[in-house]
């Protein structure tokens, strides 16, 4: 959200107070990953506020109200599980690199540039990324996340087209993937050049395209009995 306004009537106008993604991160009022505004009434007062919000992106605009104690509980509690679920992408991560040094198959490298671009795509969708790798750099921050998507789909596409070994069983298939990974360089770069709105778009269906064909690709290796495709199938359902 690019700018998120709160207005607080009172009887001489209005108080106002602007936040959004076009600010660096330590202007926020509560150093949080969402943005957040810090309301003090007294018990069983009235008071109006109005909320304006302007947006390239999608207006995704879900609001809450939290005492203080809740907010902490619900913060303490997101903060065990989406650490958790990160430091799993990186042990992974991890583990598939020292396979990598030790046997040299490209595949183990094509699967750990993908879990890294997926997991910086989830935290920069999720505001994390902003708040702890890029506070102050609102350019990167703001267009960052469909490079992401992109740089995500290459290293999937080109992992699948080595794991299912398609060149030579899926003629068709493998130059399916091949077109599908020279668009997925072409929208990473573009997404940089031109308008996150659009460049959102762009590689917001290569990701859904891209997706569709590589589990078609593993169905019908699948149904040809070729053993890995099973896990890759497995696998992918369990993402999606």
């Amino acid at each position: 959200l690019d700018e998120i306004t709160l207005f607080k009537k009172h009887d001489g106008g209005f108080e106002k107070t602007v936040l959004g993604d076009h600010r660096p991160f330590y202007d926020r009022l509560i150093p949080y990953r969402n943005f957040l505004f810090p309301l003090h009434e007294r018990p069983r007062s009235t008071q109006i506020y109005y909320l304006r919000v302007a947006t390239s992106s999608s207006m995704n605009l879900p609001v809450q109200a939290w005492s203080d104690g809740l907010l902490v509980q619900k913060i303490d509690t997101e903060k065990t599980l989406l650490g958790a679920y990160a430091g799993v992408m990186i042990a992974m991560a991890l583990y598939n690199l020292f396979i990598f040094a030790s046997i040299r198959d490209r595949s183990y490298l094509y699967y750990i540039l993908f879990v890294a671009g997926f997991l910086l795509f989830m935290f920069t969708l999720n505001g994390l990324a902003f708040q702890y790798l890029w506070p102050n750099w609102i350019w990167w921050g703001n267009n960052s996340l469909p490079f992401f998507i992109g740089f995500s789909s290459i290293w999937g596409l080109m992992f699948g087209r080595k794991y299912l070994r398609i060149s030579s069983s899926m003629p068709i298939f493998y130059r399916i993937f091949n077109a599908l990974i020279i668009i997925a360089i072409a929208a990473s770069l573009f997404s940089l050049l031109v308008d996150y709105a659009l460049a959102i778009r762009i590689t917001t269906l290569l990701s859904i395209i891209g997706s569709a064909v590589a589990i078609a690709a593993g169905v019908v290796q699948t149904a040809r009995r070729f053993r890995p495709a099973y896990y890759y199938i497995l696998a992918w359902f369990t993402l999606l």
